[in-house]
């Protein structure tokens, strides 16, 4: 069609005037009121568009090969989410705050997009401690908490603040982990056990003497009975509040060493380097490559989203549970621009996926459009 610049749609939104936008092969277009308005470079970062989206107001996104780019009624505005915004290409966490920023934790220190607008943070005297963000949590006051090899930092209004082993009781400089609790409580998965810190700068241990055998600590997670699920390299262990309970290959996990938690209305998920699991309450289930589940059993991260979709980040590809049928995604078969996946994030009240990678930055989807048939 003369309309469209170019047959190959790869991607169709819908926005809330109804107006519809369609990524293509040679740029992209957008049908309201009867017309069609087509988009290219250099207005957009590449003519070889791969995916859109359009989830609220008048603004949209395109993720194209060259990047991430918003429109809004002002006109484009280029976003990439990836070394040109970002401080490293290699992303390791990533949340999303009440206030709809996006926080993104890489190799190389923090990114911060305010809608927009970007703003990063590397490793420096009164800032970061160290910029290897490993994991990020943002609580109900829009403080942010950040992870590092070199301990526990703080930013809020006030400016940043830092937690080590030589000015505060946290167990270990390593913080793998963060998650909140309830009453407002800091859970960490650290090298060296599990601590809740209380914001009163108290930290409170779990090791070995309070029945968490497994000290080295790469994930953690509170549900939403507030029981505490920390992933160790000897197996994953449940704080319910009076006592830590144990499960491991015995029980049926693919592999003890647990490298990322997250939760189901009624079901646990892990991801492991030798596969993925899910736990009902009363049995685990592991989900491997020869079962057809995912992609690579190297599973490196587990989200599930708010319409109960699993997303599992693997070195093969996004492996992704979509009601009761697996969907695969590669660099093969779909808009991916590299396999090698680190992180998988849904964050709660957003319909996108954000995917970290090993060297590409984060790549953003919408389910719907990512798995046709959704």
């Amino acid at each position: 069609t003369t309309d469209l610049p170019h047959n190959l749609v790869r991607d169709v939104s819908v926005d809330p005037l109804d107006a519809v936008w369609c990524a293509t092969a040679a740029g992209f277009a957008r049908l309201g009121g009867g017309l069609w308005t087509a988009y290219a470079a250099p207005d957009i970062q590449s003519d070889d568009t791969l995916s859109c989206l359009a989830p609220t107001g008048l603004a949209s996104w395109v993720g194209s090969a060259g990047g991430l780019d918003r429109l809004s009624s002002s006109g484009w505005v280029g976003s990439r989410l990836n070394s040109a915004r970002l401080p490293s290409d290699v992303v390791n966490c990533a949340c999303a705050d009440s206030l709809g920023r996006l926080w993104i934790g890489t190799e190389a220190g923090l990114g911060r997009n305010d809608g927009g607008t970007w703003a990063e943070w590397k490793a420096s005297a009164g800032t970061l401690s160290d910029g290897r963000c490993r994991a990020i949590a943002v609580d109900s006051d829009g403080t942010a908490w950040i992870g590092t090899p070199a301990g526990l930092d703080r930013f809020a209004s006030g400016g940043w603040l830092s937690f080590s082993t030589s000015n505060s009781g946290i167990p270990s400089n390593a913080v793998n982990g963060i998650d909140t609790d309830s009453a407002g409580g800091l859970w960490l998965a650290t090298g060296n056990g599990v601590s809740r810190f209380d914001r009163a700068a108290a930290f409170v241990n779990h090791g070995a003497a309070e029945g968490l055998t497994g000290l080295s600590v790469n994930c953690i997670g509170v549900d939403g009975l507030d029981r505490v699920w920390a992933g160790t390299t000897e197996g994953l262990f449940m704080w319910d509040g009076a006592s830590w309970i144990s499960y491991g290959t015995a029980d049926g996990l693919p592999s003890a060493a647990i490298r990322s938690v997250a939760f189901g209305s009624s079901s646990v998920w892990v991801a492991t380097p030798l596969g993925a699991a899910e736990f009902d309450g009363s049995a685990w289930t592991p989900h491997t490559a020869a079962s057809h589940a995912l992609l690579s059993d190297d599973a490196r991260s587990v989200a599930v989203a708010d319409s109960g979709d699993v997303h599992i980040a693997t070195a093969a590809g996004l492996a992704s549970r979509i009601g009761t049928s697996w969907v695969h995604r590669n660099v093969g078969n779909s808009g991916l621009l590299l396999d090698d996946l680190r992180l998988a994030s849904a964050p709660a009240g957003f319909r996108e996926v954000y995917l970290g990678t090993n060297g590409s930055g984060v790549q953003v989807y919408r389910p719907a459009h990512l798995f046709p048939g959704n």
